[in-house]
């Protein structure tokens, strides 16, 4: 048995290892079941190891081989083999659930942004059909006994190979991150921008539908383009137009092309239609010559909640966009932000949309929200002109999103000429929602019962008006359209007067009638009978918060993967002129530096210490270099702009203390202190659900809103570095910031242009390398030893429940803790540790200002909530305004008064929290 086992398990281990390391996920399972493996390998051990020594001492057949140490490792290394084999399913079954949430939110006057990505898990009803396999294994294996020991084995590999084979697998695809791109400026200059953006994408889009539409004639659709929807946007929405125009030239398609995308909704209609007619006409034609009718177009479900049907008197939107896998595959969902120019007087909004369209469902800064589902009618035209033209559908959202209030947007869905059928769901954060069930010739609106404040829709006419109508019918055959309506109703109903944006989210999960459920699945292969249309799937839910989002400002988002070289390659490619800009304003910034000096040594120092303890930030480092066509030391110079910030002003007081005889005016002004920055942390007694909370205010120069500096970086490392992903926020050029949070301070230890044996860390690596860190130990330690030259505070925390101040100088550290009856820890920019003030050697050498008020008053803030402070209220302490502008929240003063301002060109660019608890980052920036 135990050769035989051997044999077994090196297969086994063979097999299974690879696909383990290539899915990047932990063999035994995810966190909440892998008890359950861990038990099984044990008792399943334990049964063989006890068999093999029955077999031993009782006088059976085949029995006669030595059980030692060797056969028990042997047998011990089989049921690892076995669980990883069973733990394939697990990489292959994801979460009942949309692929991705973007929860897009904010406070006036500040941008919040809360990208929510869900977890693996597995079926319900996959834990039956492993109970069912356990039991069977039990039969499976007394039978294999009678036949003798020899087959033990042999059977519980069998049998375990049986229960994996029996239990269902999902092949819904993998989770993706979707896209985040902003366009800025007049409707051309923002077209041609995402044309630039997306141009490789676009164009893939464009060669996917005129493949799939193929009796379309492409020059009768473009003719058909040109007198209906041009002659129409030309009326009803010429900046759209002029963004369609910009898109085509970035992406270097025909403008036809671009229409093409925004109509693709009316043209699957179209194409559907003729293939209807074509296969009519091919009556007597045997069934599999004929021309097969694709599938209807995606099934959505929406639904909104008024301000009686919520916990907090909010209004949430949201809705489950259901579309071909096609589109996940192919990448092709976008989050599309746009910054209309000043001179259209339009406001900011976001939309999740797809590739080379101008918007789908969204919010805009004013608190609109717009939501679309597609419905058929009997009034539904194609290849039709008409005297006013059509819009296409996809462009009444963004119209909607446009308007500066809700009357008007509702006049631009209701006047605009259309020649399909489709239902807007719209509401207000002033608190109202409706349905429009829009047809060519008519609308139909439906309003949510006043005793609920709820309203649902899905892919059928619902309206009261509509059946009342008669003139007008409803062709859609219905599908899932019958119940998912009412299961969004009911499981809202449920939840009614507690609603939150989770629950209001978990809402948008049922799986009733799974897989053609309110969250559509894939079916798995030859189960395809089980759904309607086999290959669409919810692909993405949006949930909006349309009264505390005011979105005026915001942050560009980028995702990198791989190994460090191909990270930081992607990285200078998505913002190579950004980083060349940035890299730009610092040289002439530092105007006293000698940059051949500084480069020498960058490399004597910076270099060195690298090579040593952050090889691979090194490595991300040339990546970013090689992308944006730069220097690496261009990109150290970024990174260690804090060093060389406070460099430059050594070598200024040098300068003024040579020139105490020349006026003041030919002096060189002293630049302003670094930022002034003010983080907390409330531990598990500090808050009311017992999550550990951190964040910060990160105040910096202007220039960084004006020159669109601030950058949130996603970082997934490639498998075989150990590592796990990561998010900070940060500026361009730069490996990281905050996701921990670092505040400057001053001391007598900070040395400049000195040369160390050692090498220094430029300090915004040292944060990065504490993220990367595996434990919470193993950070604190890469900290400390890491050498440095000039000061910092480090503000750690962890999930587990412990948190501290970490006051750095080139010589010491000097550590603070939060005080055991509070959980409350804070710090800004003074050296405060009783350590420091104890050690004496070192002296700080910050001019205080605002950093004497600030600490205190986010203290004082957290104290008054201690107890109750979840994300809401911690959030609310850092907006306190006490000695404004210099306060808390710090503001630029106003023309005329700078000087009621220490450092009037500062304020709070951003604002950071994180629940370290549930793994959630909330952001927020100032406009």
């Amino acid at each position: 048995p135990a050769q035989l086992a051997i044999i077994r398990f090196v297969g086994i281990f063979v097999l299974t290892i690879p696909v383990v390391v290539w899915y990047g996920v932990n063999p035994f399972g995810p966190k909440e079941v892998r008890h359950i493996l861990v038990l099984r390998a044990i008792t399943g051990t334990t049964a063989l190891f006890l068999r093999f020594y029955a077999f031993r001492y009782l006088t059976l057949a085949d029995a006669s081989e030595p059980c030692g140490i060797l056969q028990t490792v042997i047998v011990v290394l089989t049921l690892v083999g076995l669980s990883l084999t069973t733990r394939l399913v697990l990489i292959f079954v994801p979460k009942s659930e949309p692929i991705s949430v973007l929860n897009s939110t904010q406070i006036p006057m500040n941008s919040t942004h809360n990208y929510h990505k869900f977890s693996a898990e597995i079926e319900s009803n996959n834990y039956l059909y492993g109970i069912i396999a356990a039991l069977s294994s039990t039969i499976f294996t007394a039978a294999a006994e009678k036949a003798g020991p020899v087959s033990v084995v042999r059977a519980a590999t069998d049998i375990l190979l049986r229960g994996i084979m029996s239990i269902k697998i999902d092949t819904n695809y993998n989770k993706k991150n979707i896209p985040h791109i902003i366009i800025r400026g007049d409707p051309y200059t923002r077209g041609l921008s995402y044309g630039q953006q997306m141009k490789k994408k676009i164009v893939k889009n464009l060669h996917f539908y005129k493949d799939r539409y193929q009796l379309l004639d492409w020059t009768q659709v473009e003719q058909f383009m040109n007198k209906n929807y041009v002659k129409a946007l030309k009326k009803y929405f010429p900046s759209g137009l002029q963004e369609m125009r910009g898109i085509a030239a970035g992406a270097d398609v025909s403008l036809e092309d671009i229409i093409a995308l925004n109509a693709r909704y009316e043209l699957m209609r179209w194409n559907r239609e003729l293939i209807k007619k074509s296969n009519q006409s091919m009556n007597g034609v045997p069934t599999q010559k004929q021309v097969i009718l694709p599938q209807l177009p995606h099934e959505c479900t929406s639904g909104v909640c008024l301000s009686k049907a919520t916990q907090s008197g909010d209004v949430l939107m949201g809705q489950n966009w259901d579309q071909n896998k096609r589109m996940l595959a192919d990448d092709m969902i976008l989050v599309l932000e746009v910054h209309p120019d000043p001179s259209e007087n339009k406001v900011p909004l976001i939309m999740l949309t797809e590739v080379g369209q101008l918007g789908r469902s969204g919010i805009n800064a004013n608190g609109l929200g717009i939501t679309g589902m597609s419905l058929f009618s009997s009034d539904d035209l194609f290849g039709e002109d008409s005297g006013s033209g059509y819009i296409p559908m996809g462009l009444f959202r963004r119209m909607f999103l446009e308007a500066p209030n809700f009357p008007v947007g509702l006049k631009s869905l209701i006047d605009a000429p259309r020649h399909v059928s489709i239902n807007m769901t719209v509401a207000s954060a002033e608190g109202e929602a409706f349905n429009i069930e829009m047809t060519p010739k008519h609308y139909f609106v439906s309003y949510p019962p006043f005793d609920t404040d709820i309203i649902t829709h899905c892919n059928l006419f619902k309206s009261d008006a509509f059946f009342a109508n008669g003139s007008v019918r409803d062709t859609y055959i219905c599908g899932s359209s019958l119940i998912r309506d009412q299961q969004m109703q009911r499981e809202l109903r449920n939840k009614w007067g507690t609603i939150d944006e989770k629950s209001f989210t978990d809402c948008f999960k049922n799986h009733l009638c799974f897989p053609d459920s309110l969250c559509a699945h894939i079916p798995e292969k030859g189960r395809e009978y089980l759904s309607t249309n086999p290959n669409l799937c919810t692909i993405a839910n949006i949930v909006m918060n349309l009264t505390t989002k005011r979105l005026r400002e915001t942050i560009q988002h980028i995702i990198i993967r791989g190994d460090p070289y191909t990270r930081g390659h992607s990285y200078g490619q998505q913002l190579k002129e950004k980083i060349v800009k940035n890299i730009n304003y610092y040289k002439e910034l530092y105007h006293l530096l000698d940059w051949r000096q500084v480069e020498q040594f960058m490399n004597k120092n910076y270099v060195k210490a690298l090579n040593k303890y952050f090889p691979s930030g090194l490595q991300e480092m040339r990546g970013i270099a090689t992308g944006a066509d730069v220097s690496l030391e261009d990109i150290i110079l970024l990174n260690a702009r804090y060093e060389l910030m406070k460099w430059n002003r050594q070598l200024i007081k040098k300068n003024r203390e040579q020139l105490t005889n020349v006026p003041k005016d030919k002096q060189i002004d002293l630049p302003p202190a670094p930022h002034e920055c003010t983080s907390a942390v409330c531990l598990s007694k500090a808050t009311q659900t017992g999550d550990v909370l951190m964040g910060q205010n990160w105040d910096q120069h202007k220039r960084m809103l004006a020159d669109d500096m601030l950058l949130l970086l996603e970082v997934y490392p490639d498998s075989s570095e150990n590592k796990v992903p990561l998010i900070m926020l940060t500026e361009v050029g730069q490996l990281g910031r905050s996701g921990i949070t670092g505040m400057s301070i001053f001391s007598s230890d900070d040395v400049f242009g000195k040369d160390s044996g050692s090498g220094y860390i430029p300090i915004s690596l040292l944060r990065r390398m504490f993220l990367e860190a595996p434990t919470f130990p193993v950070a604190i330690r890469r900290l400390l030893i890491a050498p440095r030259h000039v000061s910092v505070n480090m503000t750690v925390a962890s999930a587990e429940g412990e948190a501290f101040n970490i006051e750095m100088t080139p010589k010491h550290y000097f550590v603070s803790y939060p005080p055991f009856d509070t959980g409350i820890i804070t710090h800004s920019n003074l050296f405060k540790s009783d350590a420091f003030f104890a050690n004496g050697s070192v002296k700080d050498t910050y001019n205080c200002s605002s950093s004497l008020i600030r600490d205190r008053q986010m203290q004082r803030e957290l104290l008054k909530r201690l107890g109750t402070i979840d994300e809401k209220s911690f959030t609310d302490c850092f907006k306190n305004h006490l000695c404004f502008p210099d306060s808390l929240c710090a503001h630029i003063p106003e023309k005329g008064r700078e000087d009621m301002s220490t450092t009037p060109n500062f304020c709070t660019i951003a604002n950071i929290v994180m629940n370290l608890t549930t793994k959630r980052l909330r952001l927020l920036y100032k406009s």
